[in-house]
């Protein structure tokens, strides 16, 4: 049985047309086979053009992060100096007008309302303050650039130190601002709206420019009063504790 059905196969497989058939046949899996490795090749050219193009966004997404986060620095340092030269022209009116009723009264000026100020000891409080909060601040900005930027980078350092710069600016102004009158919680809250209002600004500029639009801007407004939140409650605790002193009179 086995023989009859051998010789049939062969008697089949040596017709002419069936020859035929089984070479179309070869042909299409051979054509099927070629169609495979050309969809694979294509898909890995796609893939690869998809990883550059990403790469390409990614790079531009950083770029305008870093102009942002530059500009940014450059705003605070420039405020942090207009905060300086203010005090200086305070302290300097004050002299003025304390030479002014000396002499009026015949006795000598002094720069300050409260006695005995040690101006070298203000310098080391301001620094104290502003270490506190640019460190608070840093600190609280970091999971959401880590996040955002995925990981180390030149937009996550710039990031972070932007707003532990910001923070420490508003340390000092904080300090100043408060003095004494650490219980204030009306001129507490002027301080931050001031400085949440300038963060406001920027956040806005940036998502202008990297085109999240109002999404983008919120978004930084509310990671700045987040921010400015963190650094205010660590000054309050730091000079609450007495690790801190108040500015004087």
């Amino acid at each position: 049985m086995s023989e009859l059905t051998g010789s049939l196969m062969e008697e089949l497989i040596a017709r002419e047309d069936v020859q035929e058939e089984l070479a179309k046949v070869e042909k299409a899996a051979e054509r099927v086979e070629e169609a495979r490795r050309e969809a694979a090749k294509l898909e890995m050219e796609m893939a690869e053009v998809e990883a550059r193009q990403e790469a390409a966004r990614q790079a531009e997404r950083e770029t305008v992060a870093t102009s942002a986060v530059a500009d940014a620095a450059a705003d605070v340092l420039s405020a942090a100096a207009t905060v300086r030269r203010a005090e200086e022209e305070m302290a300097e009116l004050r002299r003025q007008l304390d030479g002014k009723g000396a002499g009026a009264s015949g006795g000598g000026g002094q720069k300050w309302v409260t006695e005995g100020v040690d101006e070298d000891e203000q310098r080391i409080e301001s620094a104290k303050a502003a270490a506190i909060a640019g460190a608070a601040g840093g600190l609280v900005a970091l999971p959401a650039y880590a996040f955002g930027a995925g990981g180390l980078g030149p937009a996550l350092l710039l990031g972070v130190g932007s707003d532990a710069l910001t923070a420490a600016l508003f340390g000092l102004t904080y300090r100043y601002a408060l003095r004494r009158d650490v219980n204030n919680s009306m001129l507490q809250s002027g301080v931050v709206a001031a400085f949440a209002l300038a963060r406001a600004s920027g956040a806005l500029s940036v998502s202008l420019a990297d085109g999240t639009g109002a999404s983008g801007a919120l978004s930084g407004t509310l990671e700045g009063l987040l921010v400015l939140f963190v650094a205010q409650r660590a000054l309050d605790r730091a000079i609450g504790a007495g690790f801190v002193k108040p500015f004087p009179s």
